[in-house]
């Protein structure tokens, strides 16, 4: 299937997207494009190519939010119509890993609407529904799907125009005359939403609700320590942003949000909320233990025998010896030559590598060589040499194709 055929497969169904897009200059559309995939080469490129690029990064999005949303036997479901051959691609068909990549691979192919529609029943398609938080009024698999579709390649495009920082949007804005000058709004998310609907900032800025200016009553005194009990209000006008965040990191408290947020967020850890306060630490998460397979049962076998025979060799080494009775002094007679022993080689034992349940992709650098090894050759990672180095590189490089951002993270 080509390129071009895949992107007309895929429907991003709300409107929007073909009336934004077009709207936007050619040259700022290049801007776009080269800021979220990279630079173009050729000189001269058409307005169709790149709304494709940018519509199949946003597919890309959308297909990733569904199956990030669904659980391992509604992935396990999905798939099974495919009949993918497992075995012969050395993958195991209970790992979740497994069953996601695969998920992903073939909804991208074609995009949401229509892998639901050709491979998913109704009832499992309602699933999906809930499981990214949109209730299904569709009587059928095509209108489930079509409905599912819509509301994650609409959610995958506020995040496209998200992922932009303000001077851009204010850019676009005005490129696209919804915006006279960059002092008709600070927010963010009227800039997006004049975007995507097509309607001037000035319009929308009417219709925001005013809020009002919040109420606060401090003490007369700065609090002597943030402590359990302290008030709102005094942390809101005694502490600033900055002292309020590092606070929080010397806790490992959240410090994502407003300040209000960070606020609510240390009063509820002070009053004993740890669950839904503390930062997720990579180091600190719960690794599921693995069955030990027999050949792993041999050589921890095999190394406590030979570290038994080491213990056992170093106490008759160490042991002190009795002395003997004096004799009378003899003529030397000469010594014969030895014949040199042949060095015992040793077993070599090998050591269990721990598994890497979630890599993180961050913080590479901590896991050993062996651990590295091993995530590659569970993926099927392709490494171009035998450094450290060389299986971090290759690691972020298969990962690209996944997380290209991140990394938004969170």
């Amino acid at each position: 299937m080509s390129v071009e055929t895949k992107l007309s497969a895929m429907s991003i169904s709300n409107p929007t997207f073909a009336e934004v897009f077009e709207h936007v200059p050619l040259n700022r559309l290049r801007e776009l494009v080269e800021s979220d995939s990279g630079p173009i080469e050729t000189k001269t490129v058409k307005r169709t190519a790149l709304k494709r690029i940018i519509q199949k990064s946003i597919s890309d999005v959308a297909v990733r939010s569904l199956a990030d949303a669904l659980k391992k036997e509604q992935l396990a479901q999905a798939i099974e119509p495919l009949n993918i051959d497992h075995k012969a691609a050395h993958n195991n068909p209970n790992s979740k890993r497994v069953l996601y990549k695969r998920f992903l691979e073939n909804v991208s192919e074609v995009g949401i609407a229509a892998f639901v529609t050709e491979h998913v029943e109704l009832d499992l398609a309602k699933s999906f529904c809930e499981a990214v938080g949109v209730k299904a009024t569709g009587k059928t698999v095509e209108a489930v799907a079509q409905q599912l579709a819509s509301h994650l390649e609409y959610e995958a495009l506020q995040a496209y125009w998200e992922s932009f920082d303000v001077n851009t949007l204010h850019d676009v804005a005005f490129d696209m005359k919804l915006e006279a000058a960059e002092t008709e709004t600070t927010s963010k998310q009227v800039l997006i939403e004049a975007i995507i609907s097509n309607e001037s900032v000035s319009k929308l800025e009417k219709k925001r609700p005013k809020v009002e200016p919040l109420k606060i009553t401090p003490s007369k005194n700065k609090p002597s320590k943030i402590a359990d009990g302290i008030s709102f209000d005094d942390l809101h006008y005694w502490w600033g942003v900055t002292e309020l965040k590092e606070w929080c990191k010397e806790r490992n408290v959240m410090t994502s949000g407003t300040k209000q947020e960070i606020i609510n967020r240390m009063l509820a850890f002070l009053s004993g909320d740890k669950e839904n306060t503390l930062s997720k630490d990579p180091s600190e998460r719960v690794r599921k233990p693995r069955k030990k397979s027999e050949e792993t049962k041999k050589r921890e076998a095999r190394k406590k025998r030979l570290e038994k025979k080491k213990a056992e060799e170093g106490e008759t080494t160490t042991a002190t010896p009795k002395k003997a009775p004096a004799k009378a002094k003899e003529t030397p007679k000469p010594k014969e030559k030895e014949t040199p022993k042949k060095p015992v080689v040793e077993e070599p034992v090998e050591e269990e590598v721990e598994s890497i349940d979630e890599i993180d992709l961050d913080n590479l650098e901590q896991y050993t060589l062996a651990q590295l090894k091993a995530y590659c050759e569970e993926e099927e990672v392709k490494v171009t040499g035998k450094s450290k180095k060389d299986f971090i590189s290759a690691i972020l490089a298969y990962n690209a194709e996944d997380d290209e951002e991140e990394e938004a993270d969170e």
